[in-house]
Formats: structure tokens, sequence, C-alpha cells
């Protein structure tokens, strides 16, 4: 029996999350695309695809393509100064990429500290600002040929760490002054220690602004990775339910056609496996929409059976939901296991033996479930493509290198994508 849980239509409050239906845009191929999205889920700015090819997939609102962050005021985004059409949304094949890109932007693009991201960058640059402060007060022309190389190259440090190109306007800004370091002169060609002194604060302050507005961004997205691992945590806790639920009836001490030819126990999995469908169908995030499908279609069809009292073939499509549950306990694992390895691959990055070892044994691990399921019935097989990859990782991760590392990840990731 084929089913599609695409094809039920639900309110957006009743999806996890909660939120409201609206079409969003994207790009697609450098061409711009709206796309209708369930959004605002647990009050924040996450959206998720609800029809068409990209039904499932994550969307993360890219705020500096309308002005950004200058649009927020006392820490909250006040976008009634902007014109939404020109906000666009970066496409997530999963919930658990979205998650892994928040950490990416924390870390390498703003930086969790002032020694790395765009903090470091910025501390840097502020640094060598300092720094042209005090040269300039020290100008005069006697020295003037020797002080003219050293602001030039504390310009060209300057702007290393600013870039040429910044997206925001106060790094733009900062580039622009930054460019008048570069000389000794002032606008009227005069040897002017003051004009410099106060260009060099005037671009120092620029610097410390965006740095301010970095800090008022970061628990944005904190809150936006608390969102998303929310989703995580009730999607694979209600899937983690039911397959315990499953293993009950599958326990080896247990015979599950006997069982359901017991009337009071065959009516309680009856009451129970129809409480499960009423939620599964709630679930419209990727993977875990998959997963749900699968499972959804096969309680129907057990319920089906166990209403004609065909017990075996109800006992067949259960065992395939439990196997295919199985999967799913796997590929949580796993995507920790990535996230682990994102965060040892963070700058400095510091791989440590003994992190290894333990995620070596946890990989392995992860192959034993793997070699257990029974993928009987199973339309697309995929316990052989995971292990090989899984063996690849391990392979990867007992090299103890950086990249070693970034290479198990990456097979890791391509395993978890299978299950």
């Amino acid at each position: 029996m084929d089913h599609l849980l695409g094809s039920v239509d639900l309110e957006a409050s009743e999806c996890i999350g909660g939120g409201r239906i609206r079409q969003v845009q994207i790009s697609v191929d450098g061409k711009l695309k709206k796309v209708e999205s369930r959004g605002g889920l647990f009050g924040g700015d996450v959206w998720v695809v609800t029809h068409g090819l990209l039904r499932g997939c994550v969307l993360i609102p890219v705020w500096h393509n309308i002005v950004g962050f200058a649009a927020m005021r006392g820490g909250k985004y006040d976008i009634k100064y902007h014109d939404l059409k020109y906000l666009l949304h970066q496409v997530f094949g999963n919930v658990y990429d979205a998650v892994r890109h928040t950490y990416h932007v924390l870390h390498d693009t703003y930086g969790i500290t002032f020694q790395h991201g765009e903090k470091g960058q910025l501390q840097k640059a502020l640094q060598a600002l300092e720094e042209h402060n005090i040269v300039a007060a020290g100008l005069s022309s006697a020295n003037a040929h020797k002080v003219s190389g050293k602001f030039v190259a504390l310009a060209k440090q300057i702007l290393k760490q600013i870039g040429t190109s910044p997206r925001d306007e106060k790094k733009r800004q900062a580039r622009d002054l930054t460019v008048q370091l570069a000389t000794i002169f002032d606008s009227l060609d005069r040897i002017n220690p003051g004009a410099k002194r106060a260009i060099s604060v005037a671009t120092m302050n620029r610097l410390r602004e965006r740095t301010f507005n970095i800090r008022c961004i970061e628990p944005h997205i904190i809150a936006r990775r608390m969102i998303l691992k929310s989703i995580i945590e009730e999607m694979e806790l209600y899937l983690l339910g039911i397959f315990d639920f499953l293993n009950v009836i599958f326990s080896p001490s247990n015979d599950p056609i006997q069982m359901l030819r017991t009337r009071a126990t065959r009516e309680s999995i009856v009451q129970q496996l129809g409480f499960y469908n009423q939620h599964l169908v709630h679930f419209d995030v990727e993977p875990f929409i998959r997963t749900a499908e699968h499972v959804h279609g096969e309680i129907d069809d057990a319920l089906f059976y166990l209403k004609h009292n065909q017990y075996a073939e109800a006992v067949d499509v259960l065992r395939r939901s439990w196997n295919s549950l199985k999967l799913r306990t796997v590929r949580t694992e796993l995507e920790d296991i990535i996230l682990k390895l994102t965060f040892m691959l963070f700058k400095p990055v510091r791989v440590r033996r003994d992190s290894c070892d333990n995620l070596i044994f946890r990989t392995r691990k992860q192959m034993r479930m793997l070699q257990d399921v029974d993928e009987t019935g199973f339309k697309h097989p995929v316990t052989d493509d995971a292990i090989k990859q899984l063996e690849i990782a391990t392979a990867f991760l007992v090299q103890k290198t950086a990249d070693g590392c970034q290479q198990a990840k990456e097979a890791l990731k391509q395993a978890a994508g299978l299950l």
C-alpha cells in the first residue's frame, strides 16, 4: 500500500513548533523563487518548506541582504524599516545541517572568542589601529619619510583584517577611513598628526560598533540553534517511543502473533498504534519526514490487517517498521558523532587521540547495529552502503589527524544521509 503524508493538509499550529504559513524567497541556481513554508517555529525565524521538491527542507533567513543588522533595535530585528521582499532564505536539506551551520557561523564566521572568526579579525585590526595612533602622535617633518612606510604597512595590515569588499556598512566605512591612513598627508597635502589620529580613532569606533553588533547577533543565532535542537529532540523522542513500543512486541520472550490473537492485548496495541499515527502526520521536517511517512504507512497497513484478523501480515509490516526505526536510532548517534568532529575541527584544530578512539568505538558500535537490521521488504535497502561508509570513516579516524577527521566526517555524513 502506498502512503504519502504530504497529501495531508495540516494547520501550521498542528505541526511541531507551530508557526504560520507564508511564501518566502530563496535562491535556486542563481534565480529567485518563492516557496510556501511554515515559519516562526517556536517563535523564532526558522522556516520549513511545506510543498514541492524542497518539502521538508529547513530555511534560515539571510538578514544581511536587507541591510541586515542595522535593522536591529533593542536586541530585536525591526524589519518594518525594510522591504521583506528582499529577504532571502538559505536552504538546508535537513535540520541537522541547519544546526551545524549555527556552530560554523559562531565559530568560523563571527568567532566564539576574540581569537577567531570576524571578532578575531576585528581585534587584530583594532590593535593595528592603536599602533597607528601611537606612530601618528610622533609624526613630524623630520621623520616623515620613515613614518610613511610604517603607515602603508599598518594600513595594509588593517585592510587585510577588514577586507577590501566588506558587506557590513560599519566595516565599509572603516575601510574607506583606513585608505586615508595609508598616507602621512591630510586632505590639504599637509603633514598633520592630529588629523591622522582623529581618522584612526574614527576607524576604531566603526570597528568597535561592528564588534558590538556581533555580540548582539550571537544571542539570536544561539536562540535559533535551540529552536532547531527542540525540533530534533521532539521528533527523535517521539520516534524512540514508537521504537520502544515495538521492542516490547518483538522481544525474544514474546510471540507477536500469539499476542495479537489475545483480544485485550490486540485492542491495546491497536489503540496505541492509532495514537502514534495521529502524531506522525505532524512530522514535516527532513530527515524525519521520510521515516514518518514509512512508519505511518506501515502502521496503517498493520491496522488494516488486524481489522481483518490477518495477524501474520500485521506482524510482517510492524517488524519492517521496527527495523526501519533501528536505522533511525543509528542516524541519531551518527549525527552526534559528526557534531563532535565538527567541534574538533574548529580553529585552532585540536585532534586528540583519546577523542578519536572514543569516536572509533562509537562508529564501530553503529556498524554492528546496522548488521542486525533485517531489511526484508524494504524497497531500498541501505545498510550495506551505510556500513561501507562507516568502514571508510573508521579507517580515517584511525589516522588521528585533522585531514583524517575531515574525511571521516564526510563519510559519516554520507552514511547518515542513507538512513
